[in-house]
């Protein structure tokens, strides 16, 4: 709401970043807007990246995916991985990675509520 503020930006919720714009557009003089919202990050590992360093990859995208109980809105949330030998290996080393991580503290009650929501929801799959 500064005077000042020319413009602005945000990487986080849908419910955040509408808050952020509506604030934005209710202005005396609006400002603009930009806003990556809710995205799901996918992630593509090809053969060739697979065949050559499955286990590190695994394990890196474990670590891209826990990392701050996994809160962070550029977390990948969608991976397309190869089949056979090395989609297996590759799949063993993100298995491995989550379950080696420990818990974690959630932001607060509502983030947790979602996470817990979510979890149901996958598991009626």
């Amino acid at each position: 709401r500064h005077p000042l503020v020319a413009a602005a930006g945000f990487t986080g919720s849908v419910r955040g970043g509408r808050a952020l714009f509506d604030a934005a557009a209710a202005r005396p003089v609006p400002i603009p807007f930009h806003g990556e919202l809710g995205s799901l990050n996918p992630v593509v590992i090809t053969p060739a990246a697979a065949g050559e360093r499955a286990a590190a990859i695994g394990a890196g995208l474990a670590g891209s995916m826990t990392l701050g109980a996994g809160q962070f809105c550029t977390k990948p949330g969608f991976v397309l991985a190869p089949r056979g030998e090395a989609g297996d290996r590759f799949l063993d080393a993100l298995t491995a990675g989550v379950g080696d991580t420990g818990p974690s503290v959630m932001l607060d009650h509502r983030m947790r509520d979602a996470f817990v929501a979510g979890v149901a929801e996958r598991a009626a799959l």
